[in-house]
């Protein structure tokens, strides 16, 4: 996963290089200390949720639901994982790649959230719970779009200044 945001991120940087500049100002350590406090605090209510959908504690669906709750919880708790490694990572040391792997988390929780809404057998209460995260989760993600591009403009403009 971190190859990939590493290639989208030379990709960007490769592209953006002789266009503008970015207008906005960077993220301060306080803001971003802020969103990864209201990312940690979402994490368990995100765990909370997965566990509604685990397939061994589901007897009452189909099969073909059963699946696709399978394939969403692993990749779920897989992503919630991989979101307090990267938090614990960004507090230590702010990195592009760690921003972008961030988004990359709540984008993918996002993406479950929404396939275990659409899933017909899913309950009200699943499905509330993880309306609610969707909708809690996206403003931080968009935060972190915001921030990836904006840091990406910085070093596109350093790149304009070496030419």
């Amino acid at each position: 996963m971190v190859n990939r945001q590493v290639w989208i991120t030379l990709l960007f940087v490769s592209v953006l290089c002789g266009g503008a500049q970015s207008a906005a100002a960077q993220m301060s350590e306080n803001e971003l200390n802020h969103l990864l406090d209201t990312t940690e605090r979402l994490l368990p209510r995100w765990e909370l949720a997965l566990r509604q959908i685990d397939p061994s504690k589901n007897s009452s669906i189909s099969y073909q639901v059963g699946k696709v709750f399978e394939i969403n919880y692993r990749m779920g708790r897989e992503q919630v994982r991989g979101a307090h490694e990267t938090i614990d990572r960004l507090r230590h040391h702010r990195t592009v790649s760690d921003e972008l792997a961030l988004r990359d988390n709540l984008w993918t929780l996002r993406e479950v959230a929404s396939a275990v809404v659409d899933a017909p057998e899913s309950s009200s209460s699943v499905v509330d719970d993880f309306v609610y995260l969707m909708r809690e989760t996206s403003p931080v993600e968009n935060r972190l779009v915001s921030e990836v591009m904006t840091r990406i403009g910085e070093l596109e403009s350093s790149c304009g200044a070496s030419k």
